[in-house]
């Protein structure tokens, strides 16, 4: 298979939303792997490695396990959201999930962070008079 015709049949798999099931390892070509991952990123508009990730894996563009996203991380979604202005499309793009996904996240860190100040300030003393 020529490989304009395997990437031609990547994109139509991309479309319909399904894998290339083994369709980089059908031919003998050690880059035919980056011209498949170059065809994912570019129709799909995603980032490289969520293209190898795609290929290797079988998971849709932009999926992630929950366990993969780290404290830190929503950390810094909140950091991107309240200091630097960005949308949740924006921070979605580049965590590779929904904007619902980490708006749905940002929230219920601030959340958890409420609640922790208003324990500590139940638990402190008030001034006395």
């Amino acid at each position: 298979m020529a490989k304009a015709g395997l990437i031609d049949k990547c994109f139509d798999c991309i479309k319909a939303d399904r894998r290339p099931r083994g369709a980089y390892h059908m031919g003998t070509d050690p880059l035919m792997e980056n011209y498949l991952a170059l065809a994912v990123s570019i129709l799909a508009n995603a980032s490289p490695e969520l293209a190898f990730e795609y290929l290797d894996k079988g998971k849709p563009i932009g999926w992630r396990k929950r366990k993969d996203i780290t404290e830190e991380d929503v950390l810094d979604m909140v950091k991107l959201k309240n200091e630097h202005r960005l949308t949740y499309k924006q921070i979605a793009e580049i965590y590779g999930m929904s904007k619902d996904a980490i708006r749905h996240r940002i929230q219920r860190y601030s959340k958890r962070i409420w609640r922790r100040q208003d324990d500590k300030a139940a638990g402190q003393p008030g001034p006395t008079a």
